[in-house]
């Protein structure tokens, strides 16, 4: 980054390429202002889409839509203040 700040590594999976664009999932252990958007622009490539799936542990409900929520189950509450 350009303030100097040096960010995890990061794993990549490759899931479609094609000639206008490419599928790939990346797993960051930190998520730092625009950090995956600023690393596909350092190799010349721009994000389109991003989707989050995951956070630490509490994988996102897939079933709803963008803008929709749901209320977290009192076992994941207790997981998120264990930390």
């Amino acid at each position: 980054m350009a303030d100097g700040y040096v960010a995890k590594t990061a794993q990549l999976k490759v899931e479609k390429v094609d000639e206008k664009q490419s599928i790939i999932t990346v797993e960051i252990t930190e998520g730092k202002y625009h950090q995956v958007k600023r690393m596909f622009e350092a190799v010349g490539k721009r994000v389109i889409e991003l989707e989050r799936l995951q956070i630490g542990g509490l994988k996102l409900d897939r079933t709803l839509k963008r803008g929709e929520f749901r209320e977290l189950s009192k076992e994941e509450i207790e997981w998120t203040k264990k930390g």
